[in-house]
Formats: structure tokens, sequence, C-alpha cells
């Protein structure tokens, strides 16, 4: 018995298939070799195209990209049905991430995703939502917001001068306004008080939402503020 060939999907930062291969590394020619904006597919194919997936990592059909909750146009660069979340993804219910495809995605065909978890925050963020009502609303805050967001892990020294974490206001590569958050886990214990993910996620994602607020800024005063909230809604010990 012949096994199943293996076939390797290479994506871009949208999840977008752009290279597809067997498992000696040979183009079999199933995916586009690029997108353009609004994810009309460009490059060469074969009349295989729509067997796997495409732009947004999703399959195709009759030029259409099936968005899980609705199919979308990349032709016309608006989907085929009304958004099923209603206003809540914005006032045009036919359009795709607000007309900026460059910086935003929407995978699941609701509303652009603009925040970024790195898949070693993953686990972090959502141990933070758990714990605390105000850490779990801020992330969803930045999800809705016009700006791009990516939460990292960081190596030790990456945020200096500050030690366990930090916030960048300098847009992600690739995107419009927005920054990182980036928390080092290796240096938690260099710190003089008690400190975990929870805090310093309540923190950061403190700075990232009230850094540009006249009467938060330059100061630590309204991020350290959020990060007590998280604190005492975690059953943490208080910031000194």
């Amino acid at each position: 018995m012949n096994p199943s060939p293996r076939h390797l999907f290479f994506r871009d930062w949208r999840g977008s298939v752009v290279k597809v291969t067997n498992e000696h590394g040979t183009a079999l020619g199933l995916s586009p070799d690029t997108y353009a904006a609004f994810g009309a597919p460009g490059g060469t194919m074969t009349p295989d195209k729509e067997r796997g997936p495409g732009y947004n990592g999703h399959e195709s059909a009759g030029g259409l990209v099936y968005m899980r909750n609705r199919w979308y146009d990349p032709n016309t660069g608006r989907f085929t049905q009304e958004d099923p979340i209603g206003f809540g993804g914005g006032s045009n219910l036919y359009a795709y991430v607000g007309n900026n495809p460059v910086s935003f995605r929407d995978p699941l065909g609701l509303s652009a995703d603009t925040l970024d978890v790195d898949s070693t925050m993953a686990g972090k963020v959502q141990n933070c939502r758990d714990k605390s009502a105000e850490c779990g609303s801020m992330p969803d805050s930045l999800s809705r917001s016009t700006e791009y967001w990516r939460i990292q892990r960081g190596a030790s020294g990456q945020c200096a001068p500050f030690i366990i974490g930090c916030t960048s206001h300098t847009p992600v590569a690739g995107h419009g306004p927005g920054g990182t958050i980036t928390v080092v886990f290796g240096e938690f214990n260099q710190v003089p008080f008690f400190v975990n993910s929870v805090a310093v996620l309540g923190h950061e994602l403190g700075h990232a939402l009230t850094d540009r607020q006249a009467q938060c800024a330059p100061t630590e005063d309204c991020a350290t503020a959020i990060e007590q909230v998280v604190r005492q809604q975690a059953g943490l010990p208080p910031r000194p």
C-alpha cells in the first residue's frame, strides 16, 4: 500500500498559502505565487488551484473565498453577504477589513483581526483573560481598534532600559499605526516585588491603550493603575 503524498504549505503573514510543494520541495502549482491587496490571485497556477487553501488560508470556489461565516469576493474586495455580527464589524456590512487589507485581515468573515498574539503567548493572554475582567477587556479593545498590535515573548535585555516588559508604539513592519507588547519572562526574578505574566500583561496592555492619552503620557501612572486593578481581580499582591 502506497502512502498518501505529503504536501507542504508555505504562508504569508495573513495565513495565505503562497506555495505548495511535495516532500521533496518541488512546487506543485496548487496556489498562486502572489495575491493582490484584496486577495485576487496572481502569479502562475495550475487548474487545480481550488483544491487547497489560498487567501487567508481558506478554500475557494467559483472565484469566491470561504471565510467560514460568509463568502468573500477578492475581485471586488467585498463580502457577498451582510456581516453576521451586524454593525459590530463596522458601518459597512459588506466591507472587508475597513478597506485596508494591507494592514489587516479577517479570517472569520466577522471583523478585522488587528491583534496578533505570538503562539508562545496565546496561553498567557488567555490566562490573563481568565483571571481578570480588566485583562480580558483590553485585548478585545485592541482587536476592535483601527491599529495593528502584536503581543510577543522577548529575550533578556530586549526591553532595556526596562526589565520585564515594554510597549512600543512603533508600527509593526508592513502595517499601519499600532505597536508591539513584549514580555520578558526570564527577567521576572530581577524585580523586587511579585510579578507574573498576568501582572505584566495588565501593565503593558494598559500602556498600549493609554500612552497617547494626554493625561497619561509620558508617565507610568495610567498603566500602573490598570495593573493594580488587574492584580486585585486576579488575587495578586498589589504593586508597591
